[in-house]
């Protein structure tokens, strides 16, 4: 696995951390079962407020590995179905959190990534927000 979801707890809010900085934060099929999974776990512990999703290294996320995409296009569709299921699987639980979830969005927010800003309650983008 390239890209990691690093899960932490700030009092009660859950923050959910893309981070692969060799791909600027792109979305893997790993990555996004673990938000989906993590956001399912908020979702029924009352111990959690709020979740903010965010990217490492000063950028929110890059959107789908193109290489990765690239190898699927070559291979079975069912990968590339299982790919998307677990892309919508994440947007689905986001959709479906009792609690807000907000995208804390540095640096791009491109192509996928963008989705993901745009799936949260509320985004708070930094000033240089877009501009890597």
């Amino acid at each position: 696995m390239s890209g990691q979801l690093t899960i932490t707890r700030q009092g009660r809010v859950m923050v959910l951390t893309m981070d692969d900085a060799a791909t600027k934060n792109a979305l893997e099929p790993d990555m996004m079962a673990a938000a989906r999974d993590a956001l399912v776990q908020a979702a029924e512990d009352p111990g959690v407020g709020a979740i903010v999703l965010t990217g490492a290294n000063g950028t929110f996320c890059s959107g789908g590995n193109l290489g990765r995409l690239l190898g699927n296009a070559k291979a079975d569709p069912e990968l590339t179905r299982t790919s998307l299921e677990h892309f919508h699987g994440w947007t689905r639980a986001m959709r479906a959190c009792p609690k807000p979830v907000i995208a804390a969005v540095e640096g791009a927010a491109a192509g996928a990534g963008f989705s993901v800003a745009l799936g949260c309650d509320l985004i708070v983008a930094a000033e240089d927000a877009g501009s890597r």
